[in-house]
């Protein structure tokens, strides 16, 4: 629904629920977002989401530190949020 919704205040949600889910690549949540809302998702949607990842693959963005998801850093399985 945030991506349906694609709001710049929902930025910050959809990256984390796209790190919850596993997804590392825009087309991940975007195909999750049309199988549920077939042809309900905005192209504003898509725009939203591929510019948060060419922002992360840029080199100031990779000098940055990542946080690990809590199960990859116990050493457990990779969590998976309920929707993916």
């Amino acid at each position: 629904m945030k991506l349906r919704a694609a709001r710049a205040e929902d930025a910050e949600d959809i990256r984390v629920l796209y790190a919850e889910c596993g997804y590392d690549r825009a087309e991940q949540g975007l195909d999750l977002a049309e199988r549920a809302y077939p042809g309900h998702v905005p192209a504003g949607a898509q725009f939203m989401v591929e510019e948060m990842f060419s922002r992360e693959a840029s080199p100031a963005e990779a000098e940055k530190p990542t946080a690990q998801p809590p199960a990859e850093a116990s050493g457990g399985a990779q969590a998976r949020c309920s929707v993916c």
